[in-house]
């Protein structure tokens, strides 16, 4: 692996594989990635870029130095208040590869509602308005697609919305800019259950569900989402390009993530609910406080499980098409959650490899 770091001035050399990452250096999981692309292929070079220390302005001059012929993007934050710069940084990323030349993109991971949002004037479009993630990720879809699609689809991030259309497999690779795939991976439960996105505290065996419990949603493991990335990268030619595969590990839901939890942990769970309109407005009330962050961070989580919302993307998860192309099973979510179990009880501790 070519580590390729912005802040130390190396001098990039031509590879197969790029991948973007933010904070790359110390980024455990970019490394594993890139590692596993290497073991699957050991004749196969990969460099990593610390997007995070690389300014924009000079991801092109680094794609024509390293000549890939496949990008990875996994440049994004957990920050809600930082989701707009993440989204500038891959569209970036982005133009630099249509400049360099690069054949392929591949993106990961995307939240399953950006495809709705995409459509800025329509219904979908404004029942996410104000979720940051989804937004700021609709805008690289928009934008994505007019730089692949110059004569087709929707219009540049610029000129106003339109909607996805469906690849033609009949369309020509001379007439193509760039191929890309997303991967939309659904919400990475054990990272979400560790830094409390999800409204769970294992330290006081609590939580806080928005709705009743019920709602379906798409899960993951953050292991999860580069063994979908390098099965991409494995199966490209067989895969559909230019749109987004809908690949999660389970479906699953509130209440059945909390059964999972007091299983693994022994514990038997403080439950609070919340209704999803309450949610919504204290939200608000926090973002206008200038809580931005957690005010953000629960309008997120009350939207997941809002089923007038997030219907079409369950309904996406569901299909397990992409799980057949990229000969993937899946995973459980009493082993997602007893990761982030054991993440938790060994964090900080000297000889895990988990921390």
């Amino acid at each position: 692996m070519v580590p390729t770091d912005g802040a130390h001035h190396r001098q990039p050399e031509p590879c197969d594989v790029v991948v973007f990452a933010s904070q790359a250096t110390r980024n455990p999981l970019a490394a594993q990635l890139c590692q596993l692309l290497i073991n699957l292929d050991p004749a196969r070079s990969v460099a990593c870029v610390n997007a995070s220390s690389s300014p924009p302005s000079h991801f092109a001059s680094t794609l024509a130095a390293h000549a890939p012929g496949l990008v990875i993007s996994t440049i994004g934050t957990a920050h809600p208040s930082a989701q707009d710069d993440a989204a500038t940084q891959q569209i970036a990323l982005i133009d630099a590869c249509v400049s360099a030349g690069v054949p392929r993109l591949l993106l990961l991971p995307l939240r399953a509602e950006c495809e709705d949002a995409a459509d800025a004037n329509g219904a979908d479009g404004q029942a996410w308005k104000g979720v940051t993630a989804v937004q700021a990720q609709a805008r690289v879809l928009r934008h994505l697609c007019a730089v692949s699609k110059p004569n087709r689809g929707m219009e540049a991030e610029a000129g106003g919305g339109g909607a996805v259309e469906e690849q033609e497999q009949e369309q020509t690779s001379s007439s193509r800019k760039l191929e890309w795939v997303g991967i939309a991976s659904g919400t990475t439960l054990d990272t979400a259950l560790l830094n409390g996105q999800f409204g769970v505290d294992m330290k006081w065996a609590s939580a806080e569900v928005v709705g009743n419990g019920d709602s379906s949603f798409g899960a993951s493991s953050a292991a999860w989402v580069h063994r979908v990335a390098a099965a991409v990268v494995q199966h490209w030619a067989r895969l559909p390009r230019n749109r987004i595969l809908h690949v999660a590990g389970c479906v699953t839901s509130p209440a059945e993530v909390l059964r999972c939890l007091e299983e693994v942990t022994g514990q038997d769970y403080l439950v609070s609910f919340v209704a999803v309109d309450e949610a919504v407005a204290e939200a608000r009330k926090r973002i206008e406080r200038g809580f931005v962050d957690k005010g953000v961070e629960m309008l997120e989580r009350a939207f997941l499980f809002d089923h007038s919302r997030a219907l079409g993307a369950v309904a996406a998860f569901g299909d397990r098409t992409a799980h057949d192309l990229l000969g993937l099973e899946g995973e459980s979510v009493k082993d997602i959650v007893g990761v982030a179990v054991h993440q938790f009880r060994h964090l900080d501790t000297a000889g895990c490899g988990c921390g």
